[in-house]
C-alpha cells in the first residue's frame, strides 16, 4: 500500500473510476448489440427492412468501436492515460447514444401506433440501463443518455400530433429524474471510492506501523538477549574477579591473624594490628564495588530471615566502636522499646546501612558524639515502617553538595577524598539497599554544624524469639572441636596453610587434598568429621568432588562446608545444590570458620589427641638449614622464614612443600606445551607464581608470570621460558634439600 502516497487522490479516484468503467464494458455492449437485434426482429414487418438493417449497423458500430477501445485499455494500459480513456470512451457512449436516437425515425415511417410506443419503451430502457453501466463517470452517463431521450422528445413534438406531444414530456421527465438519480449514484460512487482509498491507505499505515512494531519488537528482543549475556557476562566477571581477589585477601589475613597469635613483641603485634585493619579496609572497599555492580546487575537480593534489633545493634558496636574510641568519640543509642520485638528481614544488609553510615560519621568527627536513634513509625498487623537515624557533631555538608551526596563515585567536596579518603560508593549503595527493603534515605546538615543521615525500611514482624549471640566464641564451643578430624580441599598452599593453623589451633587434626580428586580419595578411603570444600580447583573442582561423595550412602550425612572466595548468592545455591551442607566466604573469619563448623559436628565423647610438642625458634638455625638458600637471583629462604616466625621445622616442611609442587607442576606444564595448550600454560603460571614469592624464589615468580601473560601461541617463547624454570628449580632444590 505504500505506492499509494505517490499518487494525489484525484488520480486515485480516476484511476477507480476508469476500472469501473471498463469492468462493465464487455457484458453491457453485447447487451446492446442483442437489444438492437431484438428490436429489428420485432420491427421487421412494421418499419422498413433496409432502414432497420442500416440502423442496426449503425448501433453496432458504434458499439465495436467502444469495444475496441475497452480491449485496448486491457491490453495495453500504458498506451492511454485514464482520462484519455475516459474522454474517448464517453465519445463512444455518446456515438452509442445517438445510435438508439435514430431508432426515433421510425415513428415517422409508421403509422403503427405500436411502433410509437415500442421505440418509447426502448429508449426508456436504454436510459435507464445507462445509468448504474456508467455511472461511475457522470459525463459518460449522460453522453450516452441526452441523444437518445432528446431525439425522442424531439421526434414526438414534430409529429403534429397532440397526443404525442404530451407525450413527449413523459419522457423528458423521466430523463430528468434518471439525471438525478445517476448524479446522487455517482456521487455515492466516488465516496464509495475516497472511502476504499483512504481504507487502503490507513491498512496500508496499519501494515507499516505493524511491521515496524514487528522490527522493533524483535530488535527489543535481541537487545534483550544482549543485556541478558552482556549481564552474564558480568556476573560471571563479578564472580571470578572477586575469587581472584579474595584468595590472597584470605591469605593476608589469615596470615596476620595467626601471627597475632603467636607474636609478643608490642611493636610486632602493632605492625601485624596494622596489615590486619588495612587489609580489612581493602577487603570493605572490594565488597563495595562488588555490591555495586550486582545491585547495577540486579543480582543482589534482600533476604527474609527472623532476627532482633539488639542482635544488629551489638553487631554494629563490636565493628565500630575502636574506631570511634581510638578519636575519643562516645557512641549513644536510643532504640525505641517497641521494636524489641522479633523482627524479619535482611539484617546483614540493613547492619550493612548503619555500618557504613556510622564509619562515615566517625570518620568526619573530630570530637564529641555518635547519636543512633531508632524508632518506629508506623505499625500494621504484618509490617512496621522503623526509621533510622546517625547524627554526628563533625564538618557537615553545605546544601549544593548534599543534591549528589548519593551518587556512585561521589563525595561532598574533592578535597574529602584527600584527607579522609572513600571510594564514593557507600552511600550510593545504603541509597540502593534503602530502596530494595523498600525505603528511603536523606540527609539532614549544615556546614560546620555536624549531620544527621536518616533511612526508612519496611520490616515485618518475626515468628519466633531470636537468640541473642555476640561475636565471642565459647570455651565449650571451641571444646567440642577440639580432637575432631577435618579434611581441607584447597589448591592453594597458603590458604591450606591459613585453615590448618586456625584449626589446629583448637586441636583439630587436618589432613590437605590439593583438588577434588584427592579430597574424593582420602574420603572413600579415611574417615573424616567434616571437609571444608574449595570450589574452584584443577582436576576435579568442589562442586563434582562433593557430588561423588554424597554418591556414596555411607557419607550422606558428613558435612562437607564450602570455603570460597565466591561470595554471589548463585554461588551459594550451587554449593546447596551440590550437596554442601554451609557455606564460608574467604577471607575467612576464625570465629565464623569455628562456628559453623560446630553448628554441623554433634557433640561426641573421644579423647583428646595430645598436643604437639612445641616448636623450637634459634636465630640461627635457619641459616644452619638453608646455608646456601640466601641468593635473591635463585632463593632468598628469609622470606619464608620471617613469615614462619623463624620456625625452622615450618621453614623445612614449606620448602618441602614448594619443591614437590614445583616439580609435579613443572611436568604438568611440559604436557601441556606438548599439547599446545597455552590456556592450561597459563593456568599453571598462575598457579605455581604466588607459592613461589611465598618462599622467595621471586625471579622463579617471575618467570611463571611471564608464562601466565604469554599471549598467543608463542611456541618458542614458552619453550625457553620453561628451560629456564626447570633450571632454576634445579639450583632452587639444590639450596633447599636437607
Amino acid at each position: 500500500m505504500a505506492d499509494l502516497s505517490t499518487y494525489s487522490e484525484a488520480e486515485l479516484i480516476t484511476t477507480e473510476q476508469v476500472k469501473l468503467l471498463y469492468a462493465n464494458a464487455r457484458a453491457s455492449n453485447v447487451v446492446v448489440v442483442l437489444l438492437g437485434i431484438l428490436c429489428v426482429s420485432i420491427l421487421w414487418g412494421k418499419a422498413d427492412h433496409q432502414a432497420l438493417l442500416i440502423w442496426l449497423a449503425i448501433l453496432t458500430t458504434s458499439v465495436v468501436i467502444r469495444l475496441t477501445l475497452a480491449h485496448r485499455y486491457y491490453s495495453q494500459p500504458e498506451s492511454l492515460s485514464n482520462q484519455a480513456f475516459i474522454q474517448r470512451y464517453t465519445i463512444t457512449s455518446f456515438m452509442v447514444g445517438s445510435s438508439w436516437g435514430l431508432l426515433c425515425q421510425f415513428i415517422y415511417t409508421s403509422d403503427s401506433l405500436f411502433v410509437t410506443y415500442f421505440v418509447i419503451v426502448v429508449i426508456i430502457i436504454i436510459t435507464t440501463a445507462s445509468v448504474p453501466v456508467l455511472a461511475a463517470v457522470k459525463q459518460t452517463f449522460m453522453a450516452a443518455c441526452i441523444p437518445q431521450i432528446f431525439a425522442l422528445f424531439f421526434t414526438l413534438i414534430a409529429t403534429g400530433d397532440v397526443d404525442s406531444q404530451l407525450s413527449a414530456f413523459g419522457p423528458l421527465l423521466y430523463f430528468g429524474l434518471m439525471l438525478s438519480t445517476g448524479k446522487n449514484l455517482n456521487r455515492r460512487i466516488i465516496q464509495a471510492i475516497q472511502l476504499e482509498i483512504h481504507n487502503k491507505v490507513l491498512i496500508g499505515q496499519l501494515t507499516n506501523e505493524i511491521a515496524q512494531r514487528e522490527r522493533t519488537q524483535q530488535d527489543l528482543i535481541i537487545a534483550k538477549e544482549v543485556a541478558e549475556k552482556a549481564n552474564k557476562s558480568k556476573s560471571e566477571f563479578l564472580a571470578n574477579m572477586s575469587h581472584e581477589i579474595r584468595t590472597p585477601m584470605n591469605a593476608i589475613i589469615g596470615m596476620a591473624n595467626l601471627a597475632l597469635q603467636r607474636e609478643s613483641d608490642p611493636k610486632q603485634q602493632d605492625y601485624l594490628e596494622k596489615i590486619g585493619l588495612s587489609s580489612q579496609h581493602l577487603l570493605g572497599v572490594i565488597n563495595h564495588i562488588l555490591d555495586f555492580s550486582k545491585i547495577e546487575a540486579g543480582k543482589l537480593d534482600i533476604e527474609e530471615t527472623d532476627f532482633s534489633l539488639h542482635q544488629v545493634i551489638s553487631t554494629l558496636t563490636t565493628i565500630v566502636s575502636e574506631a570511634a574510641t581510638s578519636k575519643g568519640l562516645t557512641l549513644k543509642f536510643d532504640i525505641d522499646p517497641a521494636l524489641e520485638i522479633p523482627l524479619r528481614g535482611d539484617p546483614l544488609r540493613l547492619g550493612q546501612i548503619l555500618i557504613n553510615l556510622t564509619n562515615n560519621a566517625i570518620k568526619f568527627t573530630e570530637h564529641g558524639s555518635i547519636n543512633i536513634h531508632v524508632a518506629l513509625l508506623e505499625a500494621s498487623e504484618k509490617s512496621l515502617l522503623v526509621n533510622f537515624e546517625v547524627q554526628d557533631s563533625g564538618i557537615g555538608i553545605s546544601v549544593e553538595e548534599q543534591q549528589k551526596l548519593f551518587e556512585s563515585f561521589q563525595q561532598a567536596d574533592t578535597s574529602i577524598t584527600r584527607k579522609y579518603g572513600g571510594s564514593g560508593l557507600g552511600l550510593a549503595i545504603c541509597k540502593q539497599l534503602t530502596q530494595l527493603m523498600d525505603g528511603e534515605i536523606g540527609v539532614r546538615s549544615h556546614l560546620g554544624q555536624g549531620s544527621t543521615f536518616w533511612f526508612t525500611i519496611y520490616l515485618g514482624r518475626g515468628t519466633e524469639q531470636t537468640k541473642q549471640t555476640t561475636n565471642g566464641i565459647s570455651n565449650d564451643l571451641l571444646s567440642s572441636l577440639a580432637g575432631r578430624h577435618i579434611l581441607i580441599a584447597d589448591d592453594n598452599r597458603l590458604n591450606q596453610q591459613v585453615a590448618q593453623e586456625l584449626l589446629q589451633n583448637v586441636g583439630i587434626t587436618v589432613e590437605l587434598a590439593e583438588d577434588g580428586v584427592i579430597a574424593l580419595e582420602k574420603v572413600t578411603n579415611g574417615h573424616f568429621d567434616a571437609v571444608l570444600m574449595d570450589v574452584q580447583m584443577p582436576n576435579m573442582d568442589g562442586l563434582e568432588a562433593t557430588s561423588k561423595i554424597r554418591a556414596h550412602a555411607e557419607n550422606s550425612t558428613l558435612p562437607i562446608i564450602a570455603i570460597t572466595a565466591n561470595v554471589a548468592k548463585e554461588e551459594r545455591q550451587k554449593c546447596l545444590a551440590a550437596g554442601m551442607n554451609d557455606f564460608v566466604s574467604k577471607p575467612v573469619e576464625p570465629n565464623i570458620l569455628y562456628s559453623t563448623l560446630a553448628k554441623w559436628l554433634q557433640p561426641k565423647q573421644r579423647p583428646l589427641l595430645s598436643p604437639s610438642e612445641p616448636l623450637r625458634k634459634s636465630d640461627s638455625a635457619i641459616e644452619k638449614l638453608f646455608p646456601k638458600a640466601n641468593d635473591p637471583k635463585i632463593i632468598d629462604i628469609k622470606y619464608l622464614a620471617r613469615q614462619l616466625k623463624e620456625n625452622p621445622v615450618k621453614v623445612r616442611k614449606f620448602a618441602k612443600q614448594f619443591m614437590e609442587s614445583a616439580k609435579r607442576v613443572l611436568s604438568e606444564m611440559e604436557e601441556a606445551l606438548s599439547e599446545d595448550d597455552f590456556e592450561r600454560l597459563s593456568a599453571l603460571g598462575h598457579q605455581l607464581k604466588s607459592p613461589a614469592r611465598t618462599v622467595g624464589a621471586i625471579h622463579f615468580a617471575t618467570l611463571c608470570q611471564e608464562l601466565e601473560e604469554l599471549k598467543g601461541e608463542d611456541t618458542n617463547k614458552a619453550k625457553s621460558l620453561l628451560t629456564e624454570l626447570n633450571e632454576l628449580a634445579e639450583q632452587i632444590s639444590e639450596r633447599v634439600s636437607v
